[in-house]
């Protein structure tokens, strides 16, 4: 220790420990050599770290023993003791995994294949919790509705750039590379302390934006996106903070983000990453409420002016995982020109304040008519319409549902339980908040009893 080059040193016994044959190593023992390791290590100017073993589990494999099982509990138990009297730095891999089994996404076989060693999930899981002290004091995320934006926290940018000013963005700013054709990546660390969250990224979709970036979770690939778009909603008007659900219910422990892409002279971006809580909502019969606890479920507009938008930041809807779908009902009475949105978007300009909120993607009543309509991707106010079916459905209460299929980007609109038609939702938007547009002065639509149901 003394001729080491290391500045921080880490501690990672009980495992052979426990299972030493025939006498395991005895608990006093184990604790006395744990204390010797801090007190050796500050002696020589090192940094200790203490980190708890992976759990063992019995009857898996044939190393897996009860045990084995049971006594390394004791080491562990004693060395989370240690960290604590000692104030030394504890990486708690124990914790760690046991959290991912009890997410119900990874079987104990995943993890810990023959009981014992550590699967190459686990030696990710592990390294990224060890990663933890070397980024303190940035302390991640604790609750549901919290926000990481790109001037905290722990992000890696390549080629390096520096977050940009960005007043109208919901943290103030954003992080975007250069637009030089060459390999480009966002990282960012963060570390998520309690279970049952989802976690969702929010990006700008912008004209120097690029197409096909890959988005990867703890490295492995999740979704592929689209960052440029050359629609503008208004005189230079573009879209920020873009939200999509990238992680469903995350495991406690230390994570990685990665936003990357090959060449070409665009750039990519990210405006934050944000939590939002994962708990099973209350039960309605054969749906579920999309308010969950709140006390009311009616959404209400009554137009100003023309794109008069109503989002709900309660209400996010994300089409960027592949396992997901869209299948939600609701009983809706609007008037010509309103519309049930779907994919609510923020915009601004590059100077501007303020984001307006719009309709990216929305379901209603065509203008003049009252037809059915499905509205997508605005360009200076102006909707790319497709019109189902020739009947004036405006003024008249109706239950309707829209179901997408899961992997799917076709959306069939039904009204009172008969299809109206099928339409491909085309375009950047992927992301956001559902809501309600109504587009002038007067005109009301009034939306109940929203639901997503189960299959």
């Amino acid at each position: 220790m003394a001729i080491s080059s290391a500045d921080i040193v880490y501690c990672n016994h009980g495992i052979n420990d426990c299972q030493l044959s025939p006498t395991p190593t005895p608990p006093e023992t184990y604790r006395d050599l744990l204390m010797q390791f801090v007190t050796i290590c500050r002696k020589y100017g090192k940094i200790p770290v203490l980190q708890t073993p992976s759990p063992i589990y019995a009857g898996v494999g044939v190393l897996g023993t009860a045990d084995k099982a049971n006594r390394l509990k004791t080491y562990v138990t004693i060395m989370r003791d240690v960290a604590e009297v000692t104030n030394t730095q504890l990486v708690d891999v124990y914790a760690v995994i046991s959290a991912y089994i009890h997410t119900g996404k990874y079987t104990v076989q995943e993890l810990v294949k023959d009981g014992i060693h550590p699967t190459v999930i686990t030696y990710r899981a592990m390294a990224f919790e060890m990663a933890r002290p070397i980024i303190h004091p940035h302390a991640g995320i604790n609750g549901p509705d919290q926000f990481i934006s790109t001037i905290e926290g722990t992000t890696n940018t390549y080629p390096p750039t520096a977050p940009q000013l960005a007043a109208a963005a919901r943290t103030g700013y954003h992080l975007t590379t250069d637009a030089i054709d060459q390999p480009k990546s966002i990282k960012v660390a963060v570390h998520i302390s309690v279970p049952h969250l989802d976690v969702f990224i929010a990006y700008p979709i912008w004209s120097s934006g690029k197409n096909g970036i890959n988005i990867a979770w703890d490295g492995e690939a999740i979704v592929g996106i689209n960052q440029f778009s050359t629609l503008a909603i208004g005189v230079g008007e573009f879209v920020y903070d873009h939200e999509i659900c990238i992680a469903r219910d995350v495991p406690v422990g230390m994570h990685m983000l990665t936003l990357a892409s090959g060449g070409q002279a665009f750039a990519i971006g990210l405006s934050y990453l944000r939590t939002r809580p994962s708990k099973p909502a209350k039960k309605f019969g054969p749906a579920r409420d999309l308010w969950r606890d709140k006390a009311y479920s009616l959404m209400t507009l009554s137009g100003t002016g023309a794109d008069s938008t109503l989002l709900m930041d309660e209400l996010p809807h994300s089409r960027a995982l592949d396992a997901e779908g869209t299948d939600i009902t609701f009983t809706a009475t609007m008037a010509k020109d309103t519309q049930f949105v779907l994919h609510g978007i923020l915009t601004a300009t590059g100077a501007a304040s303020a984001l307006s909120p719009r309709m990216g993607i929305g379901v209603g009543l065509q203008v003049g008519t009252g037809f059915c309509t499905v509205y997508q991707n605005p360009n200076a106010g102006v909707y790319t319409t497709s019109v189902l079916g020739a009947v004036d459905l405006s003024g008249t209460a109706r239950t309707w549902r829209l179901f997408r299929p899961a992997g799917s980007a076709n959306l069939t609109v039904y009204m009172n339980g008969v299809s109206q038609g099928t339409v491909a939702l085309t375009g950047p938007h992927v992301g956001g908040f559902m809501g309600l547009r109504a587009n002038g002065a007067g005109l009301a639509v009034t939306v109940q009893d929203l639901r997503d149901i189960e299959h």
